[in-house]
């Protein structure tokens, strides 16, 4: 990736950088991290050279950082860098409402990808997929949980 951002960086534009996780764990890497989004820390390319780069960052995190702010287990002051903007989703499980738009979109979506001429899901299905979205979404938090 390193390379790929040296790259983009020499164009005119600001490259954007989307961190899915941010890393949480890994301090040395917190403040890698942190000094290559301030500039104090150029990136290195895959040649071995030195590059400058600017960035924005878009970074995400299924963590409440505050809370590991406060607990220590995460900088502040790469907490307070990344959080110019704060957009706070709630889970599916806190919006279940969401869920037969979801199904329909879904539905549409692959419908159309797929060529398949189907009727919308009904009542029946949505009202199984409500069924089947707590322990749904409790397996995916354990596989995420146990990746890390």
């Amino acid at each position: 990736m390193s390379s790929k951002i040296a790259r983009v960086s020499r164009g005119t534009a600001v490259p954007a950088v989307f961190m899915v996780e941010t890393p949480m764990h890994l301090t040395r890497r917190q403040q890698e991290l942190l000094q290559l989004i301030q500039g104090h820390r150029p990136l290195i390319s895959s040649d071995g050279r030195d590059v400058p780069v600017s960035l924005r960052v878009i970074a995400t995190s299924s963590h409440d950082l505050e809370r590991k702010v406060a607990a220590g287990n995460f900088r502040e002051d790469l907490f307070s860098t990344l959080s110019v903007v704060t957009l706070r989703m709630p889970s599916l499980r806190e919006r279940k409402e969401d869920i037969p738009a979801l199904a329909r979109y879904f539905w549409r979506i692959y419908s159309e990808r797929f060529g398949w001429h189907l009727a919308a899901p009904g009542a029946q299905v949505i009202d199984r997929l409500l069924e089947l979205i707590e322990p749904l979404v409790e397996r995916l938090d354990r596989a995420f949980v146990g990746a890390r």
